[in-house]
């Protein structure tokens, strides 16, 4: 598999849940974890709700929406791969310490 592609059976309606691969870093594994994909059920730590994991009705087109929110908007309270979690939530405080600093000169 390329750099960055991805892979999505073609059984969508399969019942079990589908898995979607990449390379970056989502995961060290390189596992997307987005809930849709989880397999079907209660979730033993209670995080998710049933219908907001796998479910037959879903197509590539709701799996490939929810990766682009996922990227658009991570969840660092639920991360796979801690290390890019810290990394995000670190280079977010510093941006926002950085533009902190920037706006008090101009205040001052």
């Amino acid at each position: 598999m390329a750099e960055g592609s991805t892979r999505i059976h073609e059984n969508l309606r399969d019942e079990k849940a589908q898995e979607l691969r990449g390379r970056s870093v989502m995961a060290k594994n390189g596992d997307v974890c987005i809930s849709i994909l989880h397999e079907p059920g209660e979730d033993k730590y209670g995080y998710e709700k049933p219908e907001e994991r796998w479910l037959p009705i879903h197509t590539v087109e709701t799996i490939m929406i929810s990766v682009i929110s996922m990227l658009a908007d991570p969840n660092g309270d639920s991360p796979a791969n801690v290390d890019a979690a810290v990394s995000i939530i670190t280079k977010a405080s510093n941006i926002y310490q950085s533009a902190t600093r920037s706006n008090m000169k101009h205040v001052s």
